[in-house]
């Protein structure tokens, strides 16, 4: 910091070179504190090995326990494959991160009466 302030013709006093320190201090502080505070997030989701891969849970909104949302345990089956048994699920390599659900099938709301 005194490099920054070289450019003024008088040496800096010696109480404005600790008040500088301190303020760095605080800087560092404030940095550390939002360090552990990201680090502290990371505990709200879980990763747990299923057949297909990692699937990384998180907590519920009201925080008593991990979701799993979306996670693909079987294939629809297309084609000359259409009336038979579901195919498994995809498998993926890195983590999946089950946060919402997928899509679903169409369904008929309409009921005839």
């Amino acid at each position: 910091m005194e490099t920054i302030l070289s450019f003024l013709a008088y040496p800096l006093p010696p109480h404005l070179k600790v008040s500088i320190g301190l303020s760095m201090l605080l800087q560092g502080l404030v940095v550390c504190a939002c360090a552990l505070f990201v680090l502290g997030r990371c505990q709200e989701s879980r990763i747990v090995n299923i057949h297909q891969g990692p699937v990384r849970g998180y907590k519920s909104q009201d925080g008593n326990y991990f979701v799993f949302f979306g996670i693909p345990f079987a294939t629809a089956p297309k084609g000359v494959h259409r009336f038979k048994e579901t195919g498994t699920g995809e498998f993926f390599l890195s983590t999946m991160a089950a946060r919402q659900f997928r899509s679903i099938s169409i369904h008929v709301t309409q009921y005839y009466t």
